[in-house]
């Protein structure tokens, strides 16, 4: 199964399209991350939650990290 969840700060909150798990999840198991934080504001009129995934080539870029977490900008 590939599902990738997001969390905000304290609860999931849902699930990334299926087609963008099935690139992403394969990746992140590869540089042992159990999560994957994105640094972005969101939108200040908006109560929606985005979330603005980096392009898998940055993703695949990652080096394998001993730390429990792998972040990005």
């Amino acid at each position: 199964m590939n599902a990738v969840a997001v969390w905000d700060t304290t609860r999931k909150v849902g699930y990334i399209f299926a087609a963008k798990a099935r690139l992403l999840a394969p990746e992140l198991d590869r540089v042992n991350a159990p999560a994957f934080r994105v640094n972005d504001e969101p939108p200040a009129d908006k109560i929606a939650l985005y979330v603005h995934l980096p392009h898998i080539e940055r993703v695949r870029a990652l080096q394998i990290d001993s730390s429990t977490k792998a972040d990005t900008e």
